[in-house]
């Protein structure tokens, strides 16, 4: 399928059996996954895992959306207190979980609790222009840290649902936000939200060169692109039972030489070559258990963290003409000029001939036979 630079099938790459959700790569190269635990490696193969705090006697797994869809690709239950976020800036990694938010490094070694005013942390951005920020998404609306987690502030002004924040990403030098009812648009100066987009229920913002995408649980794309939002075609990955097997919806959108992937369907990955516009399936070798709950590329390859483990995809960029391509691409065409002046220079004397030959035949009479 070269429209979508795809390779043959998805084939298991790392940590098989592990219940992974999230999957980053840090700015030293180190690798980071999350779900029922914190991965890190600095080659993919070799694996340090960092557990995560027992969850609450109050907290589960399968807390729902507040639009009531569990959140993420659970086709497989998720485990006790599995991961719900994951950022990493510079070789800080972030985590959040049912009961919080929590902070490590690539060098590993325990999570340390950032005592963030909240719960069910579902979102976490760092502000790329000032790492010590940090907003996150929880169930009591957007926090943000202005000092690297050691402080925190509610900001909920303005977002119609704060329960049910679920996303939260920088994009454009602008931050947004999500929840229940819409996409929010963070405003300094007056220090609350404005309703930007009125999509429901999207669970996941997905930032790329010159574009925002907001991935709801409903199956809807999103995109925002030089200031205003435009509804993709439906990839066709709505949360939905089918043959009596709960088939969950799109969790995420990355991008790659143009293509745009989503991530959390059980149907397989949608992709797409034209901008969203029509979509296919990269579902080839995942099978309907290890739904990828994100996507990203790295060197030439997907990368999906599935309800299996680690995943790859074998991607095929778009190569560039070459100057030899474009050089004989202008040779065909002084040759094709060149017959083409030929045809016409011999063309009319021809036509002539056979008008002339046609005139000839027309003066010399006709014989007529009558009835013996």
């Amino acid at each position: 399928m070269p429209q979508v630079l795809a390779g043959s099938a998805w084939e298991p790459a790392s940590l098989s059996g592990d219940y992974l959700d999230r999957l980053s790569f840090a700015a030293d190269g180190s690798w980071v996954a999350a779900g029922d635990a914190v991965y890190i490696s600095h080659d993919g193969v070799i694996w340090q895992e960092v557990d995560l705090p027992a969850s609450s006697p109050g907290s589960s797994a399968s807390q729902t959306t507040s639009a009531g869809e569990p959140p993420g690709h659970h086709h497989v239950a998720a485990p006790p207190g599995f991961a719900q976020a994951l950022a990493v800036s510079g070789n800080t990694i972030y985590v959040g979980t049912a009961t919080g938010l929590y902070e490590t490094t690539t060098a590993g070694g325990e999570l340390v609790d950032l005592h963030a005013p909240a719960h069910q942390v579902r979102g976490v951005a760092v502000d790329p222009g000032s790492p010590s920020v940090i907003w996150a998404a929880s169930d009591a609306g957007p926090l943000m840290s202005a000092d690297g987690g050691k402080s925190w502030t509610i900001y909920a002004r303005g977002i119609g649902q704060p329960a049910g924040s679920q996303a939260v990403a920088f994009f454009d030098g602008q931050l947004f936000a999500s929840d229940a009812s819409g996409v929010y648009d963070w405003q300094h100066q007056s220090a609350d939200w404005v309703l930007t987009s009125n999509q429901r229920s999207v669970v996941s913002l997905d930032a790329e060169p010159g574009a925002l995408y907001a991935v709801s649980s409903l199956g809807t794309v999103d995109v925002l692109g030089a200031g205003s939002w435009t509804a993709l075609t439906d990839p066709g990955a709505g949360a939905h039972i089918h043959g009596g097997v709960q088939h969950e919806p799109l969790a995420g959108v990355t991008g790659f030489d143009g293509r745009l992937y989503g991530a959390g369907s059980t149907f397989g990955v949608p992709a797409s070559a034209d901008g969203g516009r029509t979509w296919t399936q990269l579902g080839g070798g995942l099978g309907e258990t290890s739904a990828p709950g994100q996507l990203v590329e790295h060197e030439g390859q997907l990368w999906a963290a599935t309800t299996d483990g680690l995943y790859r995809f074998q991607l095929v960029r778009s190569q560039p003409a070459s100057t030899a391509w474009w050089a004989g691409l202008v040779a065909a065409a002084v040759v094709c000029g060149f017959v083409a002046i030929g045809i016409m220079a011999y063309d009319p004397p021809r036509r002539r001939r056979g008008q002339a030959r046609s005139e000839a035949e027309a003066a010399v009479p006709q014989e007529h036979h009558g009835a013996a």
